[in-house]
């Protein structure tokens, strides 16, 4: 009998211990794919000196534009999620707003700078789409392994929280790359 319950005792230990390092190696995955977008939303912030570059060549009195560019990069945060996303919306606002004002300059329209900018923005929104998907799937397997039965009950001794996908108010604006294509244009 005492055997027995030694097998019970050291199987259910070993099965917590399990559950335990289940949840590390998920919330470190989230903490790895949340550093994926980041590096993602701090290369498309490495763009605005580029755009600063050419757009000041070519738009010597648009300045509130290029304040905004200055303000945007110099004020950013991506330490939370909520702050990644609002981040990354002001980022898309402000190149939409670029767009438009770009329409009016045909030479920076085929300036090559400006094109090989458009080229690497669009890389980095596909690239920051993909480490979303990254990090949503994350949080996802996290979030499930905290909530199902009987895990539910370790992690709520442990204290386990969900944790937040990433999103917005407008998801539409975050799955869709900014269509700065000037080649239609001409």
């Amino acid at each position: 009998m005492l055997f027995v319950s030694l097998i019970i005792i050291i199987s259910l230990t070993l099965y917590i211990i399990s559950i335990h390092n289940s949840f590390i190696k998920k919330i470190n995955a989230v903490k790895e794919s949340k550093s994926g977008i980041k590096i993602q939303i701090k290369k498309k912030l490495d763009l605005i000196p580029n755009l600063l570059k050419v757009l000041q060549k070519y738009m010597s009195y648009e300045e509130s534009l290029l304040k905004d560019l200055v303000k945007i990069r110099e004020g950013s945060s991506i330490e939370n999620t909520e702050s990644l996303t609002t981040l990354n919306s002001d980022i898309d606002n402000i190149f939409k707003s670029a767009q438009l004002k770009v329409e009016a300059y045909p030479d920076l329209k085929s300036s090559e700078q400006f094109l090989s900018f458009n080229k690497e923005l669009s890389s980095i929104e596909t690239n920051i789409a993909a480490a979303r998907r990254i990090f949503n799937m994350s949080v996802n397997s996290y979030n499930n392994s905290i909530q199902v039965f009987p895990n539910s009950i370790l992690a709520n001794i442990q204290k386990k929280t969900v944790e937040k996908l990433f999103s917005s108010e407008n998801d539409d604006l975050l799955n869709k790359s900014l269509d700065i294509d000037f080649e239609k244009s001409k």
